[in-house]
């Protein structure tokens, strides 16, 4: 597999170092070990903290994913669990691979001790490769998405990816930022995966609390996860590789997901005004 030079790894700092050779090797050898831990624990927590809350639709649009199809998810994103719900759900109701990868900021899984444990315990090492937010390191990121282009030309890969970049911290579930062209340079970079449109609401920040609502009020803090079908980008293809490019796909695959959550919101804002997404 793709491995980041000597300049790359050194752009990681120390504890950065140590956190992608440790999440490296459960995107390598151990794989099948995170694989287990997922289906088994991950499952388990999410199930606890959702099956009272949890609505899904369009689950057809999932029929056309086969077993050995490479699949990237692309979804809203409104919380720090937004995947950790998404994903037992996709395994659960089609063929997509347990074989998953969601690549995340660095800021705290890859330079906060607390971080990586956090991601070994609740994730498996699954938030992979990092993503770097400091200027002086984006260097990294050229073989972030060369990796995960690498990794999703294996068949059976699943990535889970957010067009917007960060958290949409807007009280209103239905809004949503500006799409990345990472997206669309990851696209470019794995052109035989299926993009697959996501939209959540109703997930919090605090496991704890999802818990609790879970246990207490499933009515007051309602989750929803709607699949819309793969996108059609054969308009994107043939075209020379640039900036203006990748940002049309990502707002192309970003307006697959606004156009679930705009069915959603007829659904459930119009039916449920004074229900208010958690924190």
């Amino acid at each position: 597999m793709l491995k980041p030079t000597a300049e790359e790894r050194a752009l990681l700092g120390p504890i950065g170092g140590f956190a992608y050779w440790f999440a490296d090797l459960f995107a390598g050898p151990l794989k099948w070990l995170s694989v287990v831990w997922n289906a088994t624990f991950g499952v388990t927590i999410v199930w606890l903290a959702t099956w009272r809350r949890l609505s899904v639709a369009g689950v057809e649009h999932l029929a056309s994913i086969q077993k050995g199809d490479s699949v990237i998810l692309v979804a809203n994103h409104r919380s720090l669990f937004d995947f950790y719900v998404i994903a037992p759900v996709s395994f659960s109701r089609s063929h997509i691979s347990r074989r998953i990868f969601f690549p995340v900021r660095s800021k705290f899984f890859y330079e906060n001790i607390a971080g990586i444990a956090l991601n070994f315990v609740v994730a498996g090492m699954t938030m992979f490769p990092p993503i770097m937010r400091d200027p002086k390191r984006k260097a990294f990121n050229k073989y972030a998405v060369a990796r995960m282009g690498a990794e999703l030309a294996i068949p059976g890969t699943t990535l889970g990816i957010h067009p917007e970049g960060t958290r949409n911290k807007n009280p209103d579930p239905h809004t949503y930022l500006r799409a990345q062209p990472g997206l669309g340079r990851l696209v470019l970079a794995a052109p035989n995966a299926k993009v697959v449109p996501v939209f959540v609401r109703g997930v919090g920040n605090t496991l704890f609390f999802e818990f609790i609502r879970n246990t207490f009020m499933p009515r007051r803090h309602p989750i929803f996860i709607g699949f819309g079908p793969p996108v059609d980008l054969t308009a994107f293809s043939g075209q020379t590789p640039r900036l203006t490019l990748e940002k049309a796909i990502a707002d192309h695959c970003m307006a697959a997901v606004a156009a679930i959550g705009d069915e959603d919101r007829k659904r459930y804002v119009e039916s449920s005004p004074a229900v208010q997404e958690p924190t």
